[in-house]
């Protein structure tokens, strides 16, 4: 399921690149499916890591867990940060850019674990 969110991700946040050649209202329909598509992407990949964590060690659940938590907010807020950066230097296509390739490393990371 988590390399399948993570698909959706990264096809959704490839597909905001769009937003050059569209008149404004398909830009905004586009952006909405865009948003709901990366929104789902990211938070079934949430669930699915979170059921992961939960098959390991019972007795170390909830510090696996914050751990699991701690990581992703100290990765969106690099993010965050980055893509700032990002956007002074490149612009949109630059933010789809850096998102797009975030989601395919996720992917890959994916790709690599057994039952990723």
């Amino acid at each position: 399921m988590a390399r399948i969110a993570t698909i959706i991700a990264a096809v959704s946040f490839a597909s905001l690149a769009l937003t050059e050649v569209l008149p404004a209202p398909a830009q905004l329909a586009l952006l909405v499916a865009s948003a709901i598509g990366f929104d789902f992407g990211v938070q079934a990949s949430l669930v699915a890591s979170q059921t992961q964590v939960y098959g390991l060690e019972p007795a170390a659940r909830s510090r696996l867990n914050a751990l699991l938590v701690a990581g992703m907010f100290i990765g969106m807020a690099a993010g965050a940060g980055l893509g700032s950066l990002v956007w002074a230097h490149a612009g949109w296509l630059g933010v789809v850019g850096l998102a797009t390739a975030t989601a395919l490393g996720a992917l890959g990371v994916r790709m690599g674990r057994v039952g990723g």
